[in-house]
């Protein structure tokens, strides 16, 4: 009987975030991630996901931040679900997540290292994590499956990866929600 794979997830939330932005345009709807995360694991364990953002200024657009806030508490109301925060930095006018990409690193790493999953499914295009990628898959043998949404996934996180999967604009419709 083959071996059962338990799985971990890693969501980059900005960049996913842009993407569907990207393709859908600004508030046309929400990104079902509970419902991702089901089609993403496709049966397997699930061990552990995080998805990892920076909270919003509240004192910027308060009706925006208690959004999110409401978001993260539906989220973390799935024991397997941890939301990993960065923080917001302003330069001069414009607002810039931080920490993100490090802490999805760090997470793709200790729990390889740990020896959490056997597939970490890494949901971005950001090719600043390529490394890790390569780490995890070359140093501690893991299966790395990148999800990116087509036209915005970095050629080197690809390449580093087990495999890559790309959304279509038609494959998140239906995890949109209204």
């Amino acid at each position: 009987m083959a071996k059962r794979q338990r799985v971990a997830i890693f969501i980059d939330g900005p960049n996913l975030y842009k993407s569907v932005e990207g393709l859908f345009g600004k508030g046309r709807g929400q990104l079902d991630v509970i419902r991702l995360v089901e089609f993403l694991r496709q049966g397997r364990q699930l061990t552990y996901c995080s998805y990892w953002t920076a909270p919003l200024n509240q004192r910027q657009d308060p009706k925006k931040y208690a959004a999110q806030q409401r978001f993260f508490r539906r989220l973390e109301r799935i024991p397997e679900i941890v939301v990993g925060r960065g923080h917001m930095r302003k330069y001069g006018s414009i607002w810039k997540e931080k920490g993100v990409d490090v802490g999805l690193a760090i997470d793709l790493l200790l729990y390889a290292f740990a020896d959490k999953y056997d597939v970490g499914i890494l949901v971005s295009g950001d090719g600043d994590l390529a490394k890790a990628v390569w780490a995890v898959t070359q140093v501690f043998d893991k299966e790395v499956e990148v999800v990116g949404i087509e036209g915005r996934v970095s050629f080197h996180l690809r390449k580093e990866a087990t495999r890559s999967r790309i959304l279509s604009k038609d494959d998140l419709a239906n995890f949109l929600r209204q």
